[in-house]
Protein backbone atom coordinates (compact mmCIF):
# COMPACT_ATOMS: atom_id res chain seq x y z
CA UNK A 1 0.00 0.00 0.00
CA UNK A 2 0.88 3.75 -0.69
CA UNK A 3 -0.55 6.73 1.07
CA UNK A 4 -0.75 10.19 0.01
CA UNK A 5 -1.50 12.85 1.78
CA UNK A 6 -4.08 15.07 -0.41
CA UNK A 7 -5.96 12.10 -1.37
CA UNK A 8 -9.28 12.31 0.36
CA UNK A 9 -11.94 8.94 0.73
CA UNK A 10 -14.23 11.41 -0.96
CA UNK A 11 -12.99 11.80 -4.20
CA UNK A 12 -12.73 7.94 -4.20
CA UNK A 13 -16.22 7.00 -3.18
CA UNK A 14 -16.91 10.26 -5.93
CA UNK A 15 -15.47 8.05 -8.57
CA UNK A 16 -16.13 4.45 -7.47
CA UNK A 17 -18.72 4.39 -10.41
CA UNK A 18 -17.62 7.08 -12.60
CA UNK A 19 -17.75 5.91 -16.13
CA UNK A 20 -16.90 9.10 -17.35
CA UNK A 21 -13.18 8.43 -16.40
CA UNK A 22 -12.77 5.08 -18.63
CA UNK A 23 -10.02 5.97 -20.86
CA UNK A 24 -8.21 2.84 -20.85
CA UNK A 25 -9.35 -1.00 -21.75
CA UNK A 26 -8.29 -3.26 -18.68
CA UNK A 27 -6.10 -1.00 -16.69
CA UNK A 28 -8.90 1.69 -15.24
CA UNK A 29 -7.94 1.12 -11.56
CA UNK A 30 -4.97 3.38 -12.20
CA UNK A 31 -6.27 5.56 -13.82
CA UNK A 32 -8.96 5.62 -11.36
CA UNK A 33 -6.08 6.26 -8.55
CA UNK A 34 -4.83 8.74 -10.53
CA UNK A 35 -7.66 10.48 -11.07
CA UNK A 36 -8.94 10.47 -7.50
CA UNK A 37 -5.13 11.66 -6.52
CA UNK A 38 -5.42 14.98 -9.09
CA UNK A 39 -9.29 15.84 -8.11
CA UNK A 40 -7.92 15.95 -4.80
CA UNK A 41 -5.24 18.53 -5.69
CA UNK A 42 -2.08 16.81 -5.79
CA UNK A 43 -0.30 18.11 -8.43
CA UNK A 44 0.66 16.53 -11.72
CA UNK A 45 4.52 16.22 -12.03
CA UNK A 46 6.63 17.15 -15.39
CA UNK A 47 5.46 18.85 -18.64
CA UNK A 48 5.22 15.94 -20.99
CA UNK A 49 3.30 12.76 -21.26
CA UNK A 50 6.74 11.14 -22.19
CA UNK A 51 8.61 12.32 -19.39
CA UNK A 52 10.73 9.21 -17.95
CA UNK A 53 9.78 10.64 -14.29
CA UNK A 54 6.34 11.98 -14.58
CA UNK A 55 2.88 11.75 -13.41
CA UNK A 56 0.77 13.62 -15.69
CA UNK A 57 -1.75 13.40 -18.35
CA UNK A 58 -2.17 15.98 -21.58
CA UNK A 59 -4.53 18.63 -22.16
CA UNK A 60 -6.49 16.06 -24.92
CA UNK A 61 -6.49 13.83 -22.03
CA UNK A 62 -10.16 14.57 -21.17
CA UNK A 63 -11.31 13.44 -24.92
CA UNK A 64 -12.13 9.79 -25.07
CA UNK A 65 -9.87 9.64 -29.07
CA UNK A 66 -7.50 7.01 -28.56
CA UNK A 67 -8.96 3.72 -28.48
CA UNK A 68 -6.58 1.15 -26.95
CA UNK A 69 -4.18 -1.74 -28.95
CA UNK A 70 -1.28 -1.48 -31.53
CA UNK A 71 -0.43 2.44 -32.87
CA UNK A 72 -2.76 3.63 -29.25
CA UNK A 73 -1.92 6.94 -28.13
CA UNK A 74 -2.28 6.46 -24.54
CA UNK A 75 1.55 7.39 -23.98
CA UNK A 76 0.61 10.73 -25.12
CA UNK A 77 -2.58 11.42 -23.69
CA UNK A 78 -1.27 10.09 -20.00
CA UNK A 79 2.11 9.07 -18.99
CA UNK A 80 2.71 5.69 -18.07
CA UNK A 81 2.74 6.46 -14.07
CA UNK A 82 -0.95 7.49 -14.71
CA UNK A 83 -2.42 4.28 -15.90
CA UNK A 84 0.26 1.97 -15.33
CA UNK A 85 -0.08 -0.14 -11.36
CA UNK A 86 3.24 -1.22 -11.45
CA UNK A 87 4.97 2.39 -13.13
CA UNK A 88 2.47 4.56 -10.74
CA UNK A 89 3.29 2.59 -7.39
CA UNK A 90 7.25 2.70 -8.34
CA UNK A 91 6.84 6.80 -9.31
CA UNK A 92 5.24 7.45 -5.91
CA UNK A 93 7.61 5.65 -3.61
CA UNK A 94 10.90 7.40 -5.67
CA UNK A 95 9.13 10.87 -5.35
CA UNK A 96 8.46 11.02 -1.46
CA UNK A 97 5.88 8.43 -0.36
CA UNK A 98 7.03 5.97 2.07
CA UNK A 99 5.97 2.36 3.23
CA UNK A 100 4.34 2.12 6.25
CA UNK A 101 2.13 -1.10 6.37
CA UNK A 102 -1.24 -2.14 6.65
CA UNK A 103 -0.65 -1.48 10.56
CA UNK A 104 -0.65 2.13 9.44
CA UNK A 105 -3.25 2.75 7.00
CA UNK A 106 -5.31 5.87 7.05
CA UNK A 107 -8.38 6.98 4.70
CA UNK A 108 -6.87 8.42 1.50
CA UNK A 109 -3.71 5.89 1.35
CA UNK A 110 -3.21 3.67 -1.86
CA UNK A 111 -3.18 -0.30 -1.49
CA UNK A 112 -1.44 -2.30 -4.59
CA UNK A 113 -2.21 -6.07 -5.14
CA UNK A 114 0.89 -8.14 -6.44
CA UNK A 115 1.03 -11.78 -7.67
CA UNK A 116 3.11 -14.31 -5.72
CA UNK A 117 3.63 -16.07 -9.06
CA UNK A 118 4.29 -15.17 -13.10
CA UNK A 119 0.67 -14.49 -14.62
CA UNK A 120 0.31 -13.79 -17.85
CA UNK A 121 2.27 -9.86 -18.52
CA UNK A 122 2.75 -10.11 -15.28
CA UNK A 123 5.94 -11.20 -13.09
CA UNK A 124 5.88 -12.36 -9.66
CA UNK A 125 6.07 -9.06 -6.89
CA UNK A 126 4.38 -6.97 -9.56
CA UNK A 127 1.49 -5.08 -9.18
CA UNK A 128 -1.65 -5.39 -11.30
CA UNK A 129 -3.85 -3.34 -9.08
CA UNK A 130 -4.67 -0.55 -7.18
CA UNK A 131 -6.89 0.96 -4.80
CA UNK A 132 -7.85 3.71 -2.41
CA UNK A 133 -8.28 3.44 1.42
CA UNK A 134 -11.47 4.93 2.46
CA UNK A 135 -11.76 4.36 5.83
CA UNK A 136 -10.18 2.18 8.51
CA UNK A 137 -12.78 0.00 11.21
CA UNK A 138 -11.78 0.29 14.72
CA UNK A 139 -11.39 -3.66 14.19
CA UNK A 140 -8.66 -3.24 11.99
CA UNK A 141 -10.12 -3.56 8.72
CA UNK A 142 -9.31 -1.80 5.92
CA UNK A 143 -12.22 -0.54 3.78
CA UNK A 144 -11.40 0.45 -0.11
CA UNK A 145 -13.00 1.75 -3.08
CA UNK A 146 -11.41 0.37 -6.71
CA UNK A 147 -12.37 0.84 -10.21
CA UNK A 148 -11.66 -2.17 -12.00
CA UNK A 149 -14.84 -3.56 -10.23
CA UNK A 150 -16.46 -0.54 -9.17
CA UNK A 151 -17.30 -0.49 -5.87
CA UNK A 152 -17.01 1.55 -2.42
CA UNK A 153 -15.82 0.54 1.06
CA UNK A 154 -14.88 -3.16 0.14
CA UNK A 155 -13.30 -5.07 3.09
CA UNK A 156 -9.23 -5.76 2.22
CA UNK A 157 -9.73 -8.93 4.91
CA UNK A 158 -12.34 -10.24 2.77
CA UNK A 159 -10.57 -9.70 -0.54
CA UNK A 160 -7.25 -11.09 0.85
CA UNK A 161 -9.24 -14.84 1.35
CA UNK A 162 -10.29 -14.30 -2.18
CA UNK A 163 -7.18 -13.13 -3.68
CA UNK A 164 -5.54 -15.94 -2.03
CA UNK A 165 -7.42 -19.16 -4.05
CA UNK A 166 -7.33 -16.45 -6.86
CA UNK A 167 -3.73 -17.03 -8.94
CA UNK A 168 -1.73 -16.39 -5.86
CA UNK A 169 -2.61 -12.39 -5.33
CA UNK A 170 -0.90 -10.76 -2.29
CA UNK A 171 -1.77 -7.03 -1.07
CA UNK A 172 1.44 -5.49 -1.65
CA UNK A 173 1.55 -4.39 2.03
CA UNK A 174 3.04 -1.18 1.94
CA UNK A 175 1.70 2.56 3.15
CA UNK A 176 3.64 5.57 1.80
CA UNK A 177 2.73 9.50 3.29
CA UNK A 178 3.80 12.64 1.32
CA UNK A 179 4.91 14.41 4.77
CA UNK A 180 5.55 12.77 7.83
CA UNK A 181 2.79 13.40 10.17
CA UNK A 182 0.28 13.37 7.43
Amino acid sequence: MVGLAGCRSTQARDHANDTSIDKFQNNCCPNFVSTTLASAGLDYKGTLTADSDGWNRSRAAGINFDPPGPGSLQGLSHSDTWFNAEKQKNFFLNNGAQEVGTAGAKPGDLVYWEHTQNVGDYKAGEAHHTAVVTAVLPNGDILYSQHTTNGKDFSLTDRIGFSNQDGGHRTSGSLGRRRPGS
